[in-house]
């Protein structure tokens, strides 16, 4: 049998196995049983109890989480007006001309927004 580490061997206690935990205890017993030095990630799984194969019953909708996703958009904007430390001062990572848009036709470059 694998043997397991003293901090998960810990953690394990905290947890009844029979209990069904409202989303805030949930949350708090992740905090407290978390072994490891990063933010970890959570999936949560539902069960609806729909037919999907009925138009009205479908359930298809995005969300915008409150802290954003963590990741960063990288912003290059195409400007041949002289305009480029307007543009870098206001939101873009990269502004250029004519220059850039051979870099990115090259496939040279990449970007979320342009």
């Amino acid at each position: 049998m694998q043997k397991r580490g003293k901090k998960y061997n810990q953690a394990i206690t905290l947890i009844e196995k029979e209990k069904a935990y409202t989303i805030d205890e949930a949350v708090e017993l992740l905090e407290r049983t978390n072994t490891v030095k990063f933010d970890p990630t959570v999936e949560i799984h539902f069960n609806l109890s729909i037919d999907p194969k009925y138009s009205d019953q479908m359930v298809r909708s995005t969300i915008t989480l409150p802290n954003g996703s963590g990741k960063s958009v990288r912003i290059w904007a195409f400007d041949d007006s002289g305009n480029e430390k307007d543009l870098l001062a206001a939101w873009a990572n990269v502004a250029w001309g004519d220059d850039l848009i051979d870099l990115v036709s090259q496939g040279k470059i990449e970007f979320d927004v342009a």
